[in-house]
Parts: structure tokens; sequence; C-alpha cells
């Protein structure tokens, strides 16, 4: 039997944010009244409660601000993937706007806390792109 990895499904927080993945772009809530930008995508700020956001392109340059590599997978359909390093990073746009990805390291790169990553995106499916971070040269 096939084991297939989840797809995401956009709802209607998260809608803009998919739709700029598959351009990829990093597209984020931004709250028009107090100016935070917040991730995951949610239809209220989570900073002052607002509902009036609006949906920005952001650059996806930051630093590393935690990881782990996962030996065992998180399911059958990873097994392919491990060892797999899941990373944080803290973007360059904000402070303590954290976004959760896969991380990659380039060939001569140590991935480590306060390292520069950038976010980029990765086609899985038919109009459907996620985030990695890669750290260091590809």
């Amino acid at each position: 039997m096939a084991t297939f990895r989840p797809i995401p499904v956009p709802d209607e927080a998260s809608q803009s944010y998919w739709e700029g993945a598959t351009r990829n772009a990093l597209v984020l809530p931004r709250c028009s009244g107090c100016a935070q930008f917040h991730f995951p995508p949610l239809l209220h700020c989570p900073h002052c409660g607002s509902g009036e956001l609006d949906s920005v392109e952001v650059n996806g340059a930051g630093t590393v601000y935690s990881f782990t590599t996962l030996n065992t997978p998180p399911g059958p359909a990873f097994i392919d993937l491990v060892p797999l390093t899941v990373g944080v990073i803290e973007l360059d746009v904000q402070p303590m706007l954290l976004i959760t990805a896969n991380m990659f390291a380039g060939k001569s790169t140590k991935i480590q806390i306060g390292a520069h990553a950038e976010i980029f995106f990765t086609t899985i499916a038919e109009d459907v792109s996620i985030p990695q971070i890669q750290v260091g040269e590809v």
C-alpha cells in the first residue's frame, strides 16, 4: 500500500500565504491596526486582536533560531527523508517572527543557531509549494 505525504489545504486565513508559495513568494498577514506580521496566518491579529489584516510579500531572509534532526521519521511517508533537519528561522523583517520548516545546509555549511538562512519553496504537487529553509550556500 502506497503512503502519501500530507498536502496543505488552504483555509480563509491561509489562502494568500499558499497562493504566494506557488509563486515562490513569502506572503504573510500584517495587521492594519498595530502593523505587526504574524505566522501562521490567522483571521485575527495575535498581537492586538484586530481582524483588519493585509497580505504582504516579505523577504524570506533571517537567522536560524532553533533546529533539531529527526532520525526517526514522523510517519511512513517520510522514511526516505531521515535524517531530517527541522528548523526555525527568525525573519529579518520583524523580531520574533518565526517560521518552522525543513532545513537544509550547503555542502560546506554547518547548521548552527545564529547562522544566516533564507526561506525558499519546493513544489510538492500541482499548485502546491511548501516552505523550506536554506542555510549557507547551495
